[in-house]
């Protein structure tokens, strides 16, 4: 299944960054909000290029491929000219995404239920935990990420306290929680904790995977203690977005699979 339609490239100043005369086209391009939100997702982009040579597109993905902080702030003339390509160029380009084909040799489960993943946070780390969801959107649709902006319709109810037991225990695989301090001042966030506490409470308990922020304190009450398994986001194997989508799309193959949950990054 195909994204965004694929567009024209205009004429690219040949004075200008790398970085700036691919922002003013790529990103939309492929359904992206900006250069930074591309960079980040691009290890988990497929992308087809259209509309011209078969060796101009091989070679406008290889540029992609290698990407680096020198070649973003180089002149676009140099670049252009590193990898042969036309400038300006015309190339049609489209964001592909494949939905997973269950292998009939594995096995690895069909997911069941509505969303892949569920997200639960506070406001205060919106920003880290949106693009989280950026990378887990790009690797599994929009659609299979049950991230409130995206379901803003759905979430728009008066009954949503009644509504959020089935999203989380019978509609989402696995249920992500973002910890931190805020999260536990928050009366919502509360209640989702709340409903996401059922689900520990079952043989299901190892489709909810905790995350913090910081340090984590005793807090007994929420049935959470500082020696809990949970995975911290912070260190050297957690500290971007992508990272910690990482461990997340890990641990839902690790539950498609019907395996154990491995044991959580602590430190």
């Amino acid at each position: 299944m195909s994204a965004p339609k694929s567009r024209m490239v205009g004429s690219l100043s040949s004075i200008e960054s790398t970085r700036a005369a691919l922002a003013r086209w790529l990103p939309a391009a492929v359904g992206l909000a900006d250069m930074s939100e591309f960079l980040l997702l691009l290890p988990h982009l497929e992308l087809r290029v259209n509309g011209c040579p078969k060796k101009n597109a091989a070679r406008f993905l290889d540029l992609l491929a290698n990407l680096d902080a020198r070649r973003l702030t180089q002149p676009w003339d140099k670049t252009a000219c590193q990898f042969e390509l036309p400038n300006p160029m015309f190339l049609g380009i489209e964001r592909v995404i494949t939905q997973p084909q269950p292998d009939q040799n594995s096995s690895r489960a069909v997911p069941t239920k509505k969303y892949h993943v569920a997200l639960s946070f506070a406001g205060e780390k919106r920003p880290f935990v949106r693009r989280v969801a950026s990378v887990l959107q790009t690797r599994l649709g929009n659609e299979r990420v049950l991230y409130d902006d995206e379901f803003q319709s759905l979430f728009a109810r008066v009954d949503l306290s009644k509504h959020l037991p089935a999203l989380y225990s019978a509609e989402s695989e696995l249920i992500c929680v973002f910890l931190c301090d805020d999260y536990f001042e928050k009366e919502w966030c509360l209640l989702e904790w709340t409903h996401i506490c059922q689900v520990l409470a079952t043989k299901d308990q190892h489709r909810v995977m905790p995350l913090y922020f910081g340090q984590l304190p005793d807090r007994p009450e929420l049935k959470i203690l500082s020696g809990s398994g949970l995975l911290k986001i912070g260190t050297s194997k957690t500290k971007t977005a992508s990272q910690v989508a990482s461990h997340i799309l890990n641990r839902l193959e690790n539950i498609l699979t019907s395996n154990p949950p491995p044991i959580p990054l602590d430190s």
